[in-house]
């Protein structure tokens, strides 16, 4: 989570390991079960799509090295 002045953003982590911030506020996310490990978001259509190819920036941000399927 990112703390800004205005309010507080849900940084999520996208399968392509883009990290997309959503507002976290009661509309976007209504529900957070800390307890559980579980957040329930209904984010605006299109935020978590990929750029077009023309628009991408850097490559993404990462924590860790990126996963591999076996």
């Amino acid at each position: 989570m990112d703390h800004y002045p205005a309010q507080d953003l849900l940084v999520v982590r996208t399968p392509d390991r883009r990290r997309v911030r959503l507002p976290l506020v009661e509309r976007l996310v209504p529900e957070v079960d800390l307890e559980a490990g579980v957040v329930i978001a209904d984010p605006p259509g299109g935020l978590f799509d990929a750029p077009p190819e023309d628009e991408q920036g850097p490559e993404p941000e990462t924590s860790g090295p990126a996963r591999t399927e076996r």
